[in-house]
């Protein structure tokens, strides 16, 4: 029976300069490797890509990236020690505000909410927008907005 690899790389979504490679990782979780596929955002040194595709060849996961010129990263925003999930309220091209954090404890946790297309938060139900991953400040960012439901 085959397994799934724990490698994931991230390439620079160039056809030109053959796919570059950004970054490789070695012995992740299922669940990590999952819930970084469910992101449509990656941030790594300052830099903010956005998600084109995914692919898995044969033992390997790769997410594809362009560069995200139009977004910033959070000036002020807080870094944290272990697997921590922000619920912010989507704002377009000004910090969106801080809902609700979540301290998980593992990848699979993030996954079952950033997975979700709605999330009931202190009375109130939101739909989602988009998710990402802020290798910078160790967090999983999920926007959302209220539902129109």
């Amino acid at each position: 029976m085959n397994t799934l690899t724990d490698r994931l790389e991230y390439r620079l979504f160039d056809e030109r300069n053959g796919f570059p490679a950004l970054y490789h990782y070695e012995g992740l979780t299922t669940g990590e490797l999952f819930a970084r596929r469910m992101c449509d955002f990656y941030i790594k040194n300052n830099q903010i890509y956005s998600k084109t595709s995914t692919a898995y060849e044969s033992d390997l996961f790769v997410i594809y990236l362009s560069i995200d010129s139009k977004e910033e990263v959070f000036d002020d925003a807080p870094t944290y020690e272990y697997v921590t999930l922000e619920l912010r309220e989507w704002k377009e091209y000004v910090d969106s505000p801080i809902l609700h954090t979540i301290a998980c404890q593992n990848h699979e946790e993030v996954l079952g909410y950033i997975g979700s297309d709605y999330i009931q938060l202190q009375g109130n139900e939101y739909e989602k927008v988009a998710a990402e991953i802020d290798e910078d400040r160790r967090a999983y960012i999920l926007y959302v907005q209220p539902s129109s439901i």
